[in-house]
């Protein structure tokens, strides 16, 4: 009876601290009203007006489109005509909303509108105002994804990694403050924690990926790369976390290829909206096309060189920063020069971690020379290397988005972090309890 009760007591205080961030945002927005959030206040801003015009004017009058520019909601925040009309905006920035961002109407016709679909329904049942209610939606799934990989983690490595790899999660403040966001980042996060929780415990069917691709699809077009390598991370992961797993790459690459499916069919039907709101094909797939290739241009005349050097700058931005050692996750530099934005824990950016983290296997290395010291060496790097590919691929590809969207688009770190954190506390664990001392050599 004692042993149930202590494991009871135990899986309580888990699940308590899987859901720690989830209820302290609930205190932190309980207050807030119709203040915006730091996560990405412009994007929520015109969410909410775009939810405005669905509500007052029906999802039919721009073919399921919203209207950013639709009056009545944070007339300053955003990109709305005063923003545009405003000195003191940056003027390139006016010059891509206008050429490539908002057509004549104050429509947007890019990223799929399934934020502002999900923001909709919410406001349907529990109304537009005050915003701070809304809030309850992504922090509930944000919840849910993360008790979700908790649990699965527990299952899969045992309790002692489920409380390593989940107070590591709950230290960082892209989880601490994600799951408040109302425009992408806050609903495509959550997913990408239950896309990784699936791949981790691997008995979750594979059309299950199929369905939460297309739920992805309607999110976000940055988190292309996430959604579909995902399962080959994990998979490639895995054999190097844990030494008795069985490889299952044709499952992997089946779970992948649904995932990248199911996205491409939300984008699928997210196109003849525009089709539909353009009135022909042509103007439609052009819009899209200059829009994608705006993103993917550094906005100058260097061609592949010059995609090169500001795609290795961005890898700097987002894995080391201007501040790596801050752990103010939203402090405004004087300059306002957003690269000081990078994913970090416990106050330190994710390259110096990992700098240091491979410094100190190759001394260990070097040390003791066995197996075990360059297996371990050898683990790390391919594991931290698939990490970083997938959670790179969006800014590397897509540099001139990766430039101006970095004070969200760090999230993409996630990945490469969280397989890293795993690794390290399932060989923690088993060296500590399983695995016999390493001896220096003589």
């Amino acid at each position: 009876m004692f042993d149930m009760n202590r494991r009871r007591a135990m899986l309580f205080l888990f699940v308590l601290l899987c859901s720690a961030n989830s209820i302290n945002l609930i205190f932190q927005v309980g207050d807030w009203g119709n203040r915006l959030s730091a996560v990405d206040a412009g994007s929520e801003a015109n969410s909410l007006r775009e939810v405005r015009h669905f509500l007052e004017e029906g999802l039919t009058k721009y073919y399921g489109l919203g209207n950013i520019n639709y009056p009545g909601m944070y007339p300053d925040d955003g990109m709305t005509p005063s923003y545009l009309a405003s000195p003191y905006s940056d003027s390139s920035e006016i010059d891509y909303v206008r050429r490539y961002v908002l057509t004549n109407e104050g429509v947007y016709t890019h990223y799929p509108p399934g934020p502002e679909y999900l923001l909709y329904a919410a406001a349907k049942v529990l109304g537009l105002e005050p915003v701070s209610r809304l809030r309850l939606l992504p922090i509930t799934l944000g919840w849910a994804s993360m008790l979700f990989l908790g649990l699965t983690i527990r299952h899969r490595f045992g309790e002692i990694v489920g409380w390593l790899v989940m107070g590591a999660l709950a230290a960082t403040p892209t989880v601490n403050n994600a799951f408040v966001g109302l425009h992408s980042q806050g609903y495509a996060f959550a997913l990408l924690l239950l896309e990784i929780a699936m791949c981790v415990r691997g008995g979750a069917g594979s059309i299950l990926f199929a369905v939460l691709g297309f739920c992805q699809g309607w999110l976000s077009f940055d988190y292309a790369f996430l959604v579909c390598l995902a399962p080959l991370v994990i998979e490639g992961a895995m054999p190097r976390i844990d030494s008795e797993y069985q490889c299952r790459w044709p499952l992997a690459w089946r779970r992948g290829i649904l995932a990248g499916a199911g996205f491409a069919c939300a984008h699928v039907l997210h196109f003849a909206e525009v089709w539909a709101y353009w009135g022909s094909f042509s103007s439609a797939f052009n819009d899209i096309v200059t829009a994608a290739r705006y993103r993917a241009g550094t906005g100058s005349s260097g061609g592949v060189m010059g995609h090169i050097v500001a795609a290795d700058q961005l890898l700097n931005n987002y894995y080391v920063g201007a501040h790596p050692f801050s752990s103010d996750a939203f402090r405004v530099a004087a300059d306002r020069d957003p690269t000081w934005l990078s994913f970090r824990f416990l106050g330190l950016s994710l390259g110096p971690w990992w700098a240091a983290i491979t410094a100190t296997l190759a001394v260990r290395q070097f040390l003791f020379h066995n197996e075990n010291a360059k297996s371990l060496a050898d683990d790390w790097l391919r594991v931290s290397f698939v990490g970083f590919v997938a959670s790179s691929a969006w800014f590397m590809v897509m540099v001139n988005h990766g430039m101006m969207n970095q004070p969200y688009l760090y999230r993409h770190l996630f990945l490469v972090f969280f397989v890293c954190v795993l690794f390290g506390a399932v060989r923690v664990h088993r060296h500590r309890f399983t695995e016999p001392a390493l001896q220096p050599a003589e």
